[in-house]
């Protein structure tokens, strides 16, 4: 994307997660509840009816947001339009309740699940088991799958996109006039899924982690807005045969001590070394008030005369590190 398109794409984001994240209500404006507008000053209105697109579709989180815009071009501004039912602060609050109680109960399912591959099928298979292909009011958002149950292409491709991303799986959602389908990362490399395709009678898997040329093998698979280089390519199928599977994991440092305010960074050592099939990495702290540790296993010593233990959860793997943290001397006068 260029400077320009990059901007207008997280001006977009900033948008959608002040109504996401808080009780805002959405008026309407000539029929139609719009958010803020955003300039796309320096794009033309082709390019920026594309960009929203694009991040509508990367952006399954923000379900209430339709796919209608609202445009004014002598201003070059457009907007991106949201259900009617979801426009009152109050009411998309409990409506986001009820949506990420059914993702969390879905990702329970998904964690279980071992390899990056594991995790990728089990959230395939539990929205092609959950979900029908019947249109409807809401369908152009991930709120039809989850909540109704019934949706279409992208409503699939939203739902599937949230579960692999939950599950730290990269995702991202690919449409053109005809399809929506999902791009995900498995193992390093990148795949194409239609979860729509595979919910047939029972679930097949002639859509899952497969190239490019072989997810468009009926035509109707060809990415409208490569111009933009925003999806990564597909060169191969996905193979178990050639992936070496991840059979322990421990932290290069067992137990530590450390100031108040120190940091020091754990790195994970894989075993064996060459696996392939590595998920992501959960990191925790069974007291995060005296030892705190990011998504990256850095951890900080926050209280003297305490400790934590520090725990890092692959897949079904877990290794920890006791971390002490020196107590202080005190000088009275």
């Amino acid at each position: 994307m260029t400077d320009c398109q990059k901007e207008f794409y997280e001006k977009l984001k900033e948008v959608c997660c002040e109504v996401a994240t808080t009780t805002k209500t959405v008026t309407a404006e000539s029929g139609y509840y719009v958010l803020d507008f955003v300039s796309y000053a320096g794009m033309s209105l082709d390019e920026a009816e594309a960009m929203t697109t694009i991040f509508v579709y990367q952006n399954p989180q923000y379900y209430f947001v339709s796919n209608k815009t609202a445009c004014y071009q002598a201003k070059e501004e457009i907007s991106l339009c949201i259900y009617p039912e979801f426009a009152d602060g109050n009411e998309r609050q409990k409506v986001s309740t009820q949506f990420m109680n059914k993702i969390n109960a879905c990702e329970t399912q998904i964690a279980s699940k071992g390899s990056e591959y594991e995790r990728a099928k089990e959230a395939h298979d539990l929205v092609c088991k959950n979900v029908r292909y019947v249109s409807g009011t809401y369908d152009q958002s991930a709120y039809s799958a989850v909540i109704e149950g019934q949706t279409v292409c992208a409503g699939y491709t939203k739902m599937y996109g949230i579960l692999c991303n939950g599950a730290g799986i990269e995702s991202i959602g690919v449409t053109n006039r005809d399809q929506g389908w999902n791009k995900v990362k498995v193992d390093n490399d990148w795949y194409n899924v239609d979860t729509t395709w595979d919910d047939q009678n029972s679930i097949i898997y002639d859509y899952f982690l497969v190239s490019d040329e072989n997810v468009n093998k009926r035509g109707q698979h060809e990415e409208e807005y490569k111009k933009y280089k925003v999806y990564p390519e597909s060169p191969f199928d996905y193979t178990n045969s050639s992936k070496i599977p991840l059979t322990g994991v421990s932290l290069s440092e067992r137990n530590l001590t450390m100031k108040r305010g120190e940091q020091k960074t754990l790195s994970v050592v894989y075993q064996p070394a060459n696996a392939t099939e590595r998920p992501g990495e959960i990191w925790t702290s069974s007291n995060p008030q005296a030892v705190s540790v990011d998504n990256k296993g850095v951890i900080t010593a926050v209280t003297p005369d305490s400790s934590a233990v520090i725990t890092v959860q692959v897949g079904v793997f877990s290794s920890t590190c006791n971390v002490m943290v020196e107590a202080e001397d005190y000088t009275v006068t």
